[in-house]
């Protein structure tokens, strides 16, 4: 009876202690106590207090599987991978947000031959041999520089951002919109298209006046393109000095001179882009060369014209 009073006591006490209290959270099969001295035992089976009289001692023991579902970490829910026993494993910042941690490595598999899937299907990415990402374009374009570094290779997918012009032996015919590559001659020089901006025809003639027909051509800035200029007198040599600037004399420095033979002319053609008068156009006839000279040119042995920006 002293015995059968003993377990009883030591049931109330499992039954109100943590150890009991833990079972809750576990599938156990067979739990056992015994008391040394007692001749009977305390067993939980199958989720039932049971006593066993066998008077076999033995120590505290857990019969069966113990099984715990990790439902948190560190105090927060945990998130399922989406399949029966994964976990699921995310970042410590979200995309956009301010970064956290350290960087996670991010690594690829490498493949002989690629791989084929299909669409919606998962695939590993892939890698080279060395660990390089292999990339490919998609909807968005790919920012690329070719392999091919040698000029007068044939055009190919690689040459993307590596040759400057493709050499034709005429000027290629392109369609409004399309891509082009710049074009080259067959001695690499670039073809250009040089649209000249307005010009401005003007006209002056010596009338044997003041100052050696000292004439404003253009009372501001402008750009010379080309002056045609002619001397009928058969014996006298001309000189058609060009200044920048407005009224000027003897004492003015000339920037352009040109030199008319007697009964000839003399076409001055600075270039496609000209020569820039960042002030004003004048002129002035004389017949000998000095920039001081005061010889003027008879009435309407001297002519020039002039082709002007303005």
């Amino acid at each position: 009876m002293k015995q059968r009073y003993w377990i009883l006591t030591l049931v109330l006490a499992l039954l109100s202690g943590p150890l009991l209290a833990d079972l809750g959270a576990r599938s156990v099969d067979r739990f056992a106590i015994w008391d040394s001295g007692l001749t009977n035992a305390v067993t939980v089976t199958a989720n039932r207090l049971v006593v066993d009289p066998s008077g076999v001692t033995s120590p505290v023991s857990i019969a069966g599987t113990v099984a715990q579902n990790v439902t948190q970490v560190g105090g927060t829910s945990v998130v399922t991978g989406g399949v029966n026993g994964s976990q699921g494993v995310g970042g410590l910042a979200a995309s956009g947000a301010t970064k956290a941690g350290n960087p996670v490595l991010a690594g690829g598999v490498f493949n002989t031959t690629q791989p084929t899937v299909t669409n919606g299907q998962a695939v590993d990415a892939q890698a080279t041999a060395r660990g390089a990402r292999i990339v490919a374009t998609g909807v968005d374009d790919l920012v690329a520089v070719g392999s091919r570094t040698t000029n007068g290779t044939a055009v190919g997918t690689k040459n993307l951002g590596v040759l400057a012009g493709l050499v034709n032996t005429s000027a290629p015919s392109l369609t409004d919109g399309r891509d082009a590559m710049l074009s080259l001659d067959t001695s690499g020089n670039l073809r250009v298209t040089v649209t000249e901006a307005g010009k401005v025809a003007r006209r002056i003639k010596t009338a044997s006046g003041a100052n050696q027909d000292a004439n404003n051509i253009v009372s501001a800035p402008t750009i010379l393109y080309v002056a045609d200029c002619t001397n009928s007198n058969a014996s006298t040599n001309a000189w058609i000095h060009l200044y920048n600037g407005t009224g000027p004399t003897s004492a003015s420095t000339p920037i352009v001179t040109i030199y008319t033979p007697a009964g000839s002319g003399h076409i001055y053609r600075p270039g496609v882009d000209g020569v820039s008068f960042s002030t004003a156009l004048s002129v002035r006839f004389v017949t000998t060369q000095a920039d001081n000279s005061t010889s003027a040119m008879s009435s309407g042995e001297g002519i020039c014209n002039f082709s002007t920006s303005s």
